[in-house]
This record gives structure tokens, sequence and C-alpha cells, in this order.
């Protein structure tokens, strides 16, 4: 009897270490899982960084200067009333002499 239970006992152990070995695996290989993806989301956040400061790059080059903002582009009717205004001067009759 004290020798059959020796071996179910035996038996048990060996059934819990390779239980145990099993977990560790598979935690090992979780944990390397975990690794991998946290390296590629700091390589992505990188990216996503240098994307967004060349995005703001492009962004200032494509705004008009202080300058251009300031100064309005001229009107199809203003430059006709102010070719208007410099030409009647000239043909206004003047005195006759």
């Amino acid at each position: 009897m004290l020798r059959q239970r020796y071996q179910e006992f035996l038996r048990f152990q060996a059934a819990q270490r390779e239980e145990k070995e099993f977990l560790m695996l598979r935690f090992r290989e979780a944990r390397d899982v975990v690794e991998k993806l946290n390296a590629e989301r700091t390589e992505m956040k990188c990216q996503l960084e240098q994307a967004l400061w060349e995005v703001e790059q492009l962004k200032g080059r494509q705004q008009p200067s202080a300058l251009e903002k300031e100064i309005p582009e001229p009107e199809e009717a203003d430059t006709m009333t102010l070719t208007q205004e410099l030409a009647e001067p000239m043909m206004a009759p003047g005195p006759e002499t």
C-alpha cells in the first residue's frame, strides 16, 4: 500500500513538473511577444512623430508670409479706377492759348 501511494505521488510530481515546464514555456513565449510588440510600438511612435514633424514643416512652407498677408492683392476694379484717374488729366481740355 505504501509503495503504491509512493508511485502515485511520483507520477503526480512528474505531471506537475511537466505542467510547470509547459506553463513556463508559454509565459516565456508570451513575454517575447509582448517585448516584440512594445519595440514595434515604440518604433511606430517614432515614425509617427517624424511624420507629424514633416507635415508641420510642409504646412509652414505653404502658409503665406506675414508680408503677403498684410498686402492685399489688387482687385481688377481698383486697377481700372487708377488707370482712369491717371488718364483723365491728359484728356481734359486745357486753356487754349
